[in-house]
């Protein structure tokens, strides 16, 4: 530390400003170095992931072409009749002229009684024979499916699309089995013939077919794992990095080919090598460190030259100076040659009076301008607060004009959907008689398609009642009935209700009343209902299997919830903020599978609010959803006049 003292004031600078950057540049080195694998293995299961995705979209893209060519196939003109007919030379006939057109491999054609008509192998090293029975059985039942075949030797896979022959009045009469090879050009065809990733094909932990690069797949074994994972239909990938023999990293993941109910224990392994992203990783990280160092070192030079000559040389000729005045020598004068502190303490000797008159003058002139820029600014302000003043009336203006406009639509809206009504529950009402039979005896033909009538009836009345619920909270015209309300017997009639569609759908129906709730509450009953009834519609729409539960629970002492969830599809996380949206689905398009109008959810969002409540919604894609409605705990003996509290609504 003395000897440090005893150092000039030059070497000390440079030795602070060496010793930090040494410092630095070591630190960021050993950074870089230890993030270097880190990034690499991060891009790698980025490209990994982005290659298996390409994949497993190509397999789907594939499947989807293999059945639409075994339905072009089957809809081959005289087909449908010949295997109708059991007339074998015709089938084999119309096939071998159709099949040129196809890529297929192998064909069969069988009966309903599941008798072969024609087994047709186009290439020599692909026979589907007595392989398909299990992608047959599924069309004789009218179902298009594909599948995983395997040849007579037991070798060979095909990917095989099986549809139902069916005669003008749908019935089926037979069933079309056609299969290509999964061979290594198909694999080649799937790795788009890239370098950098090879596949294998495995059954049941076998490889099957491969690309050319076999050897380095095999060599690093595939973690038995990922087969399950990838059963699952998911992309399941090796997070660990392996190395090969000579060193070089790659990464592996697994993808199912097909379905578990056609081509169970079948998948395509995928293995990524990055030898080269591996190299180029290194180079620039060794290109970085020298790129470093020699900028460290270049900017240590210059630190070091400025230093001496901006703080060293002009310090010691200020001491001199010094020291000659001290000496009795005031002729004396500092050469300045900057204006940084050293320069101006020079000058302050000699032009210190003058300096401050002229720092005074230039404050005077300054203070001149701010008084103009303050009245110039002040003008401006004044005219855009004019301007906005008109803005904001013409906005008013606007906003009144919007305001009517919705008002007007809304009970337009209201008014026709009541208009609607009076003929549509005719037209049901006179539906309703013709089924009894009070007209005359119906055929069951024609009971089928009063029926139909009567249904969609039903569905357009339930849409003219949802636009009228919905028009009149929009105009303001929807009254809440409050009365007395028993949950118990409330909650019987809800199930009651929807008790008929549970059992169509075969779904467990479970229902829970919490002890802790008031026996007796006060609330519209109807509206209510109609909140829970939407809330459970929605849930048996897209719930498949699984069950759907109905929970009333006490939320606090000044609160309850009605709870609807289910096991169903789920909704998208950024379908939940708008599917309370009128007119707004999770799939709106003309071809989803399940049919609305997007208003159920906004009438229950709606009447919840309207009863001082809110709606959320917790849902997962694929694991499916639960709709929570929260409602003050009204009682006969707490009900007053005062409005419900509104902070349930926030």
């Amino acid at each position: 530390m003395r000897y440090f003292k005893s150092l000039s004031l030059g070497v000390k600078l440079n030795s602070i400003v060496f010793i930090v950057l040494a410092v630095t540049l070591a630190l960021g080195l050993l950074i870089l170095n230890r993030n270097a694998t880190r990034l690499m293995e991060q891009t790698g299961r980025q490209q990994l992931k982005s290659e298996a995705t390409a994949i497993q979209q190509g397999l789907i893209q594939t499947e989807q072409g293999v059945l639409a060519n075994a339905k072009l196939l089957a809809n081959s003109p005289g087909l449908v009749q010949a295997v109708a007919d059991g007339n074998v030379n015709a089938v084999r006939t119309i096939v071998l002229t159709t099949a040129a057109a196809n890529t297929f491999d192998a064909i069969e054609v069988v009966d309903t009684d599941g008798n072969s008509l024609t087994t047709f192998d186009i290439s020599e090293d692909a026979s589907q024979a007595g392989m398909s029975d299990s992608l047959l059985s599924y069309g004789l039942l009218g179902v298009e499916t594909t599948g995983v075949l395997t040849d007579a030797s037991g070798t060979n896979l095909l990917l095989g699309a099986t549809t139902p022959l069916r005669d003008e009045s749908g019935t089926v009469v037979g069933a079309l089995v056609a299969s290509q090879s999964l061979d290594e050009k198909f694999l080649d065809l799937l790795a788009r013939d890239r370098d950098d990733i090879h596949l294998a094909l495995f059954q049941a932990g076998e490889i099957k077919a491969h690309t050319q690069f076999e050897q380095k797949i095999v060599t690093s074994a595939i973690d038995s794992s990922l087969f399950e994972q990838a059963q699952n239909g998911i992309i399941a990938t090796n997070d660990q990095f392996l190395y090969n023999s000579d060193g070089i990293p790659h990464i592996q993941a697994v993808i199912a080919l097909g379905s578990r109910r056609t081509s169970a224990d079948t998948f395509i392994a995928i293995y990524a090598d990055l030898n080269r992203f591996y190299s180029f990783q290194r180079d620039v990280i060794n290109l970085a460190t020298i790129g470093v160092i020699l900028i460290g070192l270049i900017v240590v030079g210059i630190i070091a030259l400025f230093v001496w000559r901006n703080i060293v040389a002009p310090l010691a000729n200020l001491q001199t100076v010094a020291g000659a005045m001290a000496g009795g020598d005031y002729q004396q004068r500092f050469a300045v040659t900057t204006t940084d502190e050293v320069g101006r303490l020079g000058n302050a000797f000699n032009e210190m009076a003058g300096a401050v008159q002229h720092r005074q003058n230039e404050l005077q002139e300054l203070t001149v301008s701010l008084e103009q820029r303050v009245q110039e600014r002040t003008a401006e302000l004044r005219e855009r607060t004019t301007r906005l003043a008109k803005t904001s009336h013409e906005l008013a203006i606007a906003v009144k004009k919007t305001e009517e406009a919705t008002r007007l639509k809304s009970e337009f809206l209201a008014t026709m959907s009541h208009e609607l009504r009076t003929p549509l529950n005719a037209i049901i009402g006179y539906t309703q008689i013709l089924i009894a039979g009070m007209a005359g005896p119906l055929n069951d033909k024609q009971r089928d398609f009063h029926g139909r009538l009567l249904l969609n009836g039903k569905n357009l009345l339930k849409l003219i009642d949802d636009i009228l619920d919905i028009s009149k909270i929009e105009a303001g015209r929807l009254d809440l009935i409050k009365q007395p309300i028993v949950l118990q017997t409330w909650l019987d009639q809800v199930v009651a209700q929807i008790k008929a569609l549970a059992d169509n759908k075969g779904l467990d129906f479970q229902v829970a009343l919490d002890d802790r709730l008031p026996k007796v509450i006060v609330g519209d009953s109807d509206r209510l209902k109609q909140i829970t009834l939407n809330l459970l519609s929605n849930a048996f729409k897209f719930t498949t299997e699984g069950h759907v539960r109905l929970e009333l629970r006490k939320q606090s002492d000044n609160t309850w919830t009605i709870a609807v969830s289910d096991t169903g599809s789920g909704i998208p996380a950024h379908a939940q903020e708008y599917i309370f949206d009128e007119f707004r689905q999770v799939d709106g398009t003309t071809q989803r599978q399940h049919g609305g109008t997007g208003l159920g959810l906004a009438i229950v969002r709606n009447l919840s609010l309207m009863m001082a409540g809110n709606v959320r919604v917790q849902s997962e894609l694929g694991k499916g959803s639960t709709f929570t409605v929260l409602l003050p705990i009204v009682t006969e003996e707490a009900r007053s006049s005062e409005p419900l509290p509104s902070t349930l609504a926030q």
